[in-house]
C-alpha cells in the first residue's frame, strides 16, 4: 500500500490564530510607542531649582540673562587668609557682552531664610562671544568662619544684574 502526501500539508504542526497574532502585534506595538514617549519625556524635566532661577533671570528682563551663565562657585581662601568666591562667566551669544554688574547671593541649598549666606558684588569688563572669563571676587559679606564655608556642591546662586547696554 502506497502512501501519498500532501507538499506543504502538515496536521501534526501548530499555529496561533489570526486574531492572536494581531494582538499580540498591536501590543508590541504600543510597548515601543510608549517606550519612546516615556523616554523623550524623561529628559526633556528639568530640576525645578534650575528651572526657577531660569524664570527669575528671563523676569528681571536684563539683556544679559539672555546669553550669560554664571556657574563654578567656589569659595577657598586667598593669600593673606582672606576668603575668595571664584565663579566662571560663559557667554553662549554670538556678540561680545561687557560692562557687566551685579549682585550674588550664595545660598546653601535647602537652607532656612534666616541662615546666612555670601552676598558680593562683582563687576566683569569684558567676556567674548561664545566663550569664558574667570572672575575672582575678594570683597564680600559672609557671616560664616572660614571654616564653615559650604562646599561648591551645596551652593545655589542668586543673580541679579545691575547694569544693563
Amino acid at each position: 500500500m502506497q502512501q501519498t502526501y500532501l507538499v506543504g500539508a502538515d496536521d501534526h504542526k501548530r499555529s496561533i490564530p489570526g486574531w492572536l497574532a494581531a494582538v499580540l502585534a498591536f501590543a508590541a506595538v504600543a510597548l515601543i510607542a510608549y517606550a519612546f514617549v516615556y523616554f523623550t519625556q524623561s529628559r526633556r524635566q528639568v530640576n525645578p531649582a534650575v528651572a526657577k532661577a531660569a524664570a527669575k533671570q528671563k523676569a528681571a528682563g536684563n539683556p544679559y540673562a539672555k546669553f550669560l551663565e554664571l556657574t563654578g562657585f567656589r569659595i577657598n581662601e586667598a593669600p593673606g587668609k582672606k576668603l575668595q568666591v571664584q565663579f566662571l562667566a560663559v557667554n553662549h551669544g554670538a556678540a561680545d557682552l561687557s560692562n557687566i554688574e551685579g549682585i550674588i547671593t550664595l545660598k546653601v541649598k535647602g537652607a532656612e531664610a534666616d541662615e546666612p549666606a555670601v552676598t558680593f558684588k562683582f563687576s566683569i569688563s569684558e567676556v567674548p562671544a561664545f566663550g569664558a572669563k574667570e572672575v575672582v571676587v575678594t570683597s564680600f559679606i559672609q557671616k560664616r568662619k572660614p571654616l564653615d564655608m559650604p562646599d561648591w556642591l551645596f551652593l545655589e546662586p542668586v543673580i541679579e544684574y545691575t547694569s544693563s547696554e
